[in-house]
């Protein structure tokens, strides 16, 4: 075996951007066994970061939970740069705490986004010129679920 002891043992992170969404109504597609599956649309949003700054155009969230409790989020969104760019941008995700705090998640209410877990993975598409280092990224992203709108803290993985 070679020498793995240049390997870095901690990872290092850049800010990406701060991203904000507006979900709309959900749409119950089943309740198969224990297992609830949703769409939940994205009406809108805005990205902001030391780079990249827009909109969301679009997107969906197709959301599936379960007796377990962990809602697992797989997402996808048409960014648009304000120069024009268009970016797609796909994550996997969790979203997980104890009942009571789940509960008054899913009743609407405020909660200290410290009593729950709410991490993503992005992976980003783009054939525009200006925004084609993203396609070679690994990204992580750390949530906030309001009663109005979804937030994340994104960063690169140097």
């Amino acid at each position: 075996m070679s020498d793995v002891s240049s390997i870095p043992r901690g990872l290092r992170s850049a800010h990406l951007f701060d991203l904000e969404l507006t979900p709309g109504t959900p749409h119950v597609l089943s309740r198969g066994g224990t297992t609830v599956r949703t769409v939940v649309p994205i009406a809108g949003g805005r990205f902001r970061g030391p780079r990249l700054l827009g909109q969301v155009v679009r997107g969906d969230d197709w959301l599936s939970y379960g007796d377990d409790g962990i809602h697992r989020l797989s997402v996808r969104l048409v960014l648009e740069t304000d120069g024009g760019d268009i970016v797609l941008m796909r994550y996997t995700g969790i979203r997980c705490g104890p009942a009571d705090v789940m509960q008054r998640l899913a009743a609407g209410e405020p909660v200290d986004p410290n009593a729950y877990y709410l991490r993503i993975a992005p992976e980003f598409e783009t054939t525009a010129a200006s925004c084609a280092w993203l396609n070679g990224i690994v990204a992580v992203g750390v949530g906030a679920r309001m009663p109005d709108r979804v937030y994340y803290v994104v960063h690169e993985v140097l």
